[in-house]
């Protein structure tokens, strides 16, 4: 019981850190001038469910990229691509999504922009990521009887 408690505690710090690091991308999109959206101010709630659905199929791509393993090195080329091409299919999957629904609705300069955001800070979470927390996970643990 121990061992899988302590296996989902990195899980969910990784995605935790990715949720956060998403809704911490829009304040740079805003300080550059890019809008949420071009709707009028009384569809707001739909700008928020917008994100939220769009936040769900990233964690959803990431999490079926096996990128939550706790165990890979986030400093590797090959994991530093997987992570650049899950945003991506996210993007293009968040904004088709979007795009054909009626109530939702996001611009395709934010969504574009929004992706270029996250995958470079999600680049240097994971980055800090494996740089701190793999030397931990990875010290041989002993018990010595006698």
């Amino acid at each position: 019981m121990t061992a899988t408690m302590q296996n989902s505690k990195w899980e969910l710090c990784l995605a935790i850190g990715d949720a956060l690091l998403f809704f911490a991308a829009i304040p740079f999109l805003i300080l550059f001038q890019l809008r949420l959206d071009s709707m009028p101010e009384a569809f707001t709630g739909a700008r928020n469910l917008s994100l939220l659905i769009l936040l769900t199929i990233y964690l959803l791509v990431i999490y079926i990229s096996d990128l939550y393993d706790k165990y890979k090195d986030f400093r590797e080329l090959e994991n530093i691509s997987r992570i650049i091409f899950a945003v991506w299919i996210s993007m293009l999957l968040g904004w088709l999504t979007i795009r054909f629904s009626y109530e939702l609705y996001l611009s395709r300069n934010f969504i574009e922009w929004h992706a270029i955001v996250f995958s470079a800070l999600l680049l240097k979470w994971r980055y800090l990521f494996s740089a701190l927390a793999l030397p931990q996970k990875l010290k041989p643990r002993a018990l010595l009887i006698g």
